[in-house]
């Protein structure tokens, strides 16, 4: 989204410099060259695809709007799935339209036309500034939306991170075990039941010699 929002900067700029310029070769030059931007729009969002989805168009065809949808789940359950998963939207249809805008008319006459002389041409112009900056809205808001899906994303990955790093940590201690630590444990457990069998037989002695008494 940041290289999008970048061109359509690019676009923005073109506008501006076709409205101070009083020649209208120079604003069809302009104009030609504002719609190979829109052109790299289009070719920006259809290669933000990964794994076989696109959440900024559909893959279809050229300049084709209503891009996929995203469905992470956490878990096995099916209950509550607002718990259980997420599911990250793409762009609308009309929001991609709006991102890419209207192609400018080089030559000719009518309304888009900005190699027209006169205020028709800086009427065509104005419209395309209104449009970018509409697009610019957009696409920040799309980002922001997304920012907030990879962030709640993070936070389910370094959980389920810490998760696996806990389990590691438990299974290695049951299975990994130091063999020199084990076996000082195990003498020491004989060494005490045998002290404590040696205990109970001096003990048992003990009341022996003392019945003889009597």
């Amino acid at each position: 989204m940041e290289t999008i929002e970048s061109v359509l900067k690019q676009m923005k700029a073109l506008t501006q410099s076709a409205i101070s310029s009083p020649e209208s070769a120079t604003r069809a030059k302009l104009a030609s060259q504002f719609n190979e931007l829109r052109s790299q729009v289009d070719n920006l969002a259809e290669d933000a695809h990964y794994n076989g989805y696109n959440l900024l168009k559909n893959t279809t065809g050229a300049f084709v709007g209503g891009a996929d949808h995203l469905t992470v789940k956490f878990n096995e359950r099916v209950d509550n799935n607002t718990v259980n998963e997420l599911v990250v939207s793409g762009l609308k249809i009309a929001d991609f339209k709006t991102i890419l805008g209207a192609s400018a008319v080089a030559t000719g006459s009518g309304a888009k036309v900005w190699g027209q002389t006169g205020t028709a041409a800086i009427l065509a112009i104005t419209s395309a500034v209104r449009a970018i900056d509409s697009a610019l809205v957009t696409v920040r808001q799309a980002a922001q939306n997304f920012g907030t899906n990879s962030a709640q994303l993070q936070i389910r990955i370094d959980f389920t991170t810490n998760l696996i790093n806990t389990l590691r940590g438990g299974a290695a201690a049951l299975v990994n075990a130091d063999l020199n630590e084990e076996s000082a444990n195990l003498l020491s457990l004989q060494t005490r039941q045998e002290l404590g069998t040696t205990s109970l037989s001096i003990a048992q002695k003990s009341e022996q010699s003392i019945l003889r008494l009597f």
